[in-house]
């Protein structure tokens, strides 16, 4: 079932998260002539808008009402951002929150727990206050980190599936 139709030459960047409790999804979008962006498609057909620039993948965490996505800064670092979120307008809810944290591969849970891949490949714990601890490092091959519903293990992909897991939070 086709639910939203993309004008040429818009692209879908290989990222769509469906919004619990809602029937929407999150798309980051992209083409020639504007920045990337996210956009909150209502999977009834309804028209697409606009919710992030300059950002994408887009992650909403439940427990916190909160949007966790990739954010360029000035020097073309992608870093990650939080944003209150309102589930119930699709919109966003308050100001951006900068996260220091590198956002080249990210998962968060929908118990709020973020796990990143930091350089040099390090898996690390980020609580919402924003203490920091590193759970273990991972091949230099490691990508596509996805953290388990209950927050204690993680599977990425390198040469093969793999599931770790993780130090006690």
């Amino acid at each position: 079932e086709l639910v939203a139709a993309l004008p040429e030459p818009q692209s879908f960047r290989d990222d769509i998260h469906v919004l619990r409790g809602s029937r929407a999804a999150l798309i980051t979008l992209s083409d020639l002539r504007t920045p990337v962006r996210v956009v909150v498609q209502p999977l009834d057909g309804a028209a697409s808008h606009v919710v992030l620039t300059s950002a994408g993948f887009a992650r909403y965490v439940a427990s916190a009402r909160q949007l966790v996505f990739q954010s360029g800064d000035r020097r073309g670092a992608a870093r990650l951002a939080s944003v209150p979120f309102d589930l119930e307008s699709l919109r966003v809810a308050g100001p951006v929150t900068p996260l220091d944290v590198d956002a080249s591969k990210f998962v968060v849970s929908s118990n709020g727990t973020l796990v990143h891949v930091a350089n040099p490949v390090e898996l690390v714990r980020i609580y919402r206050v924003g203490r920091r601890v590193p759970v273990g490092t991972l091949p230099s091959s490691a990508s596509t980190p996805r953290i388990s519903p209950d927050g204690r293990r993680v599977a990425f992909v390198s040469h093969g599936l793999w599931v770790t897991l993780l130090d006690k939070p």
